[in-house]
């Protein structure tokens, strides 16, 4: 079983799905998503989906990033997308 501290020891990571999921436990993470590869347990910067998806975008706290509401913006593209 491949880490995820094993993939940041590589040079190159391809093909990254990051599965979000609103209000669904752990252990019932469908098993064709765990079989795509590695799985990690994660804890939500935020109980409301419109400031927790930017937070993982960008690696920020909603506090930071700014965004609280659906109709609320980043002030700048993450480098994630660059």
């Amino acid at each position: 079983m491949t880490t995820l501290s094993a993939l940041a020891d590589r040079d190159r990571v391809e093909n990254v799905l990051i599965y979000v999921s609103d209000a669904m436990r752990r252990d019932f993470l469908p098993m064709a998503i765990r079989e795509r590869g590695v799985t990690a347990r994660a804890i939500a910067p935020s109980t409301f989906t419109a400031s927790s998806i930017p937070s993982l975008t960008t690696g920020q706290y909603p506090a930071t990033h700014g965004v609280w509401m659906f109709d609320d913006t980043l002030a700048e593209r993450p480098p994630l997308f660059g």
